[in-house]
């Protein structure tokens, strides 16, 4: 199969297109970098940043922890027994001769 102008050709990350150098030499080709390279191409949003996403879920484990602790901690001082608390009158102090 004999290539022609403008045909791709993908090898494992790269693409190259094909471009004759001159119409009465087919077989001549200039290789061209593709300049939609993948790899240097900046996250469009928030949620195709691995690193934010990393600190979001990280936001998110710290604040679901907290409340589970408070949760917890409030169910729990529901049901500690408490200490029965007496009324302690104070001894008159006694008079020094």
């Amino acid at each position: 199969q004999s290539l022609k102008p403008k045909d791709l050709l993908r090898l494992g990350p790269y693409t190259l297109t094909v471009e004759p150098l001159t119409a009465a030499d087919p077989n001549s080709t200039e290789l061209r970098p593709n300049t939609s390279n993948t790899f240097s191409r900046k996250p469009s949003s928030l949620w195709e940043n691995p690193t934010a996403m990393a600190s979001v879920a990280l936001l998110l484990l710290l604040v679901a922890a907290g409340g589970a602790w408070l949760v917890v901690g409030a169910v729990l001082s529901q049901y500690r027994p408490r200490p029965d608390v007496e009324e302690v009158t104070p001894n008159p102090p006694t008079p020094v001769p």
